[in-house]
């Protein structure tokens, strides 16, 4: 009998991953963790606690305009993993659609309600309510989320 050996093999091998795999996996991670979160936090508050740790690397001491919030937000959706359908930023508000977030097959497999799968966009517009905006957002049937910023106040 030998020993020593593991009884399996590696197929690929942490160091061959691409940067664009590293970088879906790193995507799918975050959002697994968004929706951990979501799935284990009670009440309607924790959006806003997360919002507030996140806002200390913004500039929060200055005006934004909403066309800002949005690309801003847009942004760390894509960093998300999420695609941008369309924007339009000199709207009044602006909008933007986006749509992969999140990773429908994720939310399967990590058996999400639909309000834990709302969770980025909930932190998100907590971050904006920081920013003095409102972010809105509505789901389509086909996956899409469309976004709007207003400053708060304003009807978005």
């Amino acid at each position: 009998m030998e020993s020593g050996g593991p009884d399996f093999e590696i197929l690929h091998g942490a160091a061959d991953y691409t940067t664009e795999e590293l970088l879906e996996q790193c995507q799918l991670n975050a959002q697994s963790l968004m929706l951990a979160v979501a799935s284990v936090m009670t009440g309607d508050e924790w959006p806003d606690a997360l919002a507030a740790v996140f806002a200390r690397a913004w500039e929060t001491d200055r005006v934004w305009e909403p066309a800002e919030v949005l690309d801003a937000t847009l942004t760390n959706l894509r960093a998300f993993g999420a695609d941008i359908v369309k924007a339009s930023f000199a709207q009044d508000p602006p909008t933007a659609t986006v749509r992969h977030l999140p990773d429908p097959e994720l939310v399967e497999v990590l058996a999400a309600t639909p309000a834990q799968a709302d969770a980025i966009f909930r932190v998100s517009a907590a971050l904006a309510a920081r920013l003095g905006m409102t972010l809105s957002w509505q789901g389509a049937a086909n996956g899409e989320v469309t976004l709007t910023i207003a400053p708060a106040g304003a009807r978005a």
